[in-house]
């Protein structure tokens, strides 16, 4: 049976490639937070679905007679695209953990403003450093990136077909621990430079004891980090790009286990 002059078997891809697209852009870097309507999500998972049909992606699937079958086909879609974005959100959890350390290391631990586009509470350095991610995302076209990888992976995964699991848990365990290295690497010349300062602070205490160390601590440490972040903004930046480059294959690697 036809509806609108489309057989049920195409119609039944499209609904299972806007699960995915959809569980995606729940996920994704930059679509997945507040600044952007559900609204506005929900339109552009139908506009890409949309687009995917009209490039005859994933074609015609045919439509299970069991209840249980078709439910497990979406939560499986559902769970496929929640992947996709899920690895995407890797490298912006580096950055935020990256600023939460150098944000604790120059005493900013306790200043924590309600960030917007992450719902909870994070230092200030954290959210500096999620908003430079997300425009430098945004500035490489890695919005386009993300979806010309996800549109070619529908033919190395697609829809309504069993998935072999693989070592899927492996991967993302091995992708997860990477988080806290980038993360470090990130934090590491404002770590580096606020040590500096404490041992400076240390030798000028013992010659001069009549200096109040704790005082001028705090508004040192504050500003040889902020210094340091300042002047390292284009290192900061290109380590940043490699592991988003990384992040595309990596997200192909797990989706070639999935296949």
């Amino acid at each position: 049976m036809d509806i609108l002059g489309i057989s049920e078997a195409r119609l039944f891809g499209f609904l299972l490639v806007l699960l995915r697209v959809g569980a995606l852009f729940a996920f994704a870097p930059v679509f997945s937070t507040s600044f952007v309507p559900a609204r506005v999500r929900a339109a552009a998972a139908l506009g890409v679905s949309a687009c995917l049909g009209a490039l005859g992606l994933p074609g015609e699937i045919p439509v299970p007679e069991s209840l249980s079958v078709l439910l497990v086909l979406g939560v499986q879609e559902v769970l496929v695209g929640a992947l996709a974005g899920y690895v995407a959100q890797l490298v912006f959890a580096a950055a935020r953990f990256g600023g939460q350390v150098a944000g604790v290391q120059m005493g900013l631990g306790v200043a924590s403003v309600l960030a917007p586009g992450m719902e909870p509470e994070v230092s200030v350095v954290s959210h500096v450093q999620f908003v430079l991610a997300a425009l430098l995302f945004l500035a490489v076209g890695g919005e386009g990136l993300l979806l010309e990888g996800f549109a070619r992976n529908l033919a190395s995964v697609p829809p309504g077909q069993p998935l072999v699991s693989g070592s899927v848990a492996g991967a993302l365990v091995h992708l997860t621990g990477e988080v806290f290295v980038l993360g470090l690497k990130l934090a590491a010349p404002v770590v580096a430079a606020v040590f500096a300062s404490q041992v400076v602070l240390g030798v000028l205490a013992r010659s001069v004891p009549q200096l109040n160390v704790l005082l001028l601590g705090f508004p040192l440490q504050i500003l040889v980090g902020f210094t340091v972040l300042g002047l390292a903004v284009g290192p900061w930046g290109a380590t940043w790009l490699r592991a988003l480059s990384h992040t595309f294959e990596a997200l192909e690697g797990v989706f070639s286990l999935l296949g």
